[in-house]
């Protein structure tokens, strides 16, 4: 079974999201978050209740779209999303303008699937990470420090709101570059 993690945010999009679901994937639960508090918070919440052998982080303002589900791989974690025309543009950060170390490259975690053991392995994640952004790249670091690779599985997810690309939350980013050190 898939766990499909979903801290809320926008209500008013969660009803496509959710149609979506039902209409492409099989085999499902979905664990809404649905409180106020920090998404790493909410995220790290909605794993401790999944009951799947996957889980999978999702935006409630994406649609998935046919054979998403099909494509998750039995591997330790895959980065599974893309944003409008600007696939791997996520957390505020395109690719190469934050970190130039080869050895750290943030493959961000904008949607994640994980598998229940992986996860087990790797949360929780850092729940100073309060608002929506730079916790993704935080995850990608943190799942790579661990030795897990990232995979790509493009063109499959659609973020249909976005508001996030390109925004700086100072204290945030901060953190951070404090955190992993400016690469």
């Amino acid at each position: 079974m898939l766990s499909i993690v979903i801290p809320t945010r926008r209500p008013d999009n969660l009803r496509y999201c959710l149609d979506a679901i039902d209409r492409h994937t099989r085999n499902y639960e979905v664990v809404l978050v649905d409180r106020e508090g920090g998404i790493a918070e909410k995220i790290n919440e909605g794993i401790r209740k999944a009951k799947g052998d996957h889980i999978v982080l999702l935006h409630d303002d994406c649609e998935v779209t046919s054979g998403w589900a099909d494509e998750l791989a039995d591997v330790g974690c895959f980065k599974v999303g893309e944003m409008g025309d600007l696939f791997e543009c996520w957390g505020g950060f395109y690719p190469g303008d934050y970190c130039k170390n080869p050895q750290l490259h943030p493959d961000y975690c904008f949607f994640l699937c994980l598998s229940k053991e992986v996860a087990k392995k790797v949360i929780p994640f850092d729940e100073k990470f309060t608002k929506p952004y730079y916790q993704d790249v935080d995850m990608g670091l943190h799942l790579k420090s661990k030795g897990y690779k990232i995979k790509c599985l493009p063109g499959k997810i659609k973020h249909l709101v976005a508001e996030g690309a390109g925004v700086v939350v100072p204290e945030q980013k901060e953190y951070l570059d404090k955190k992993w050190g400016k690469c």
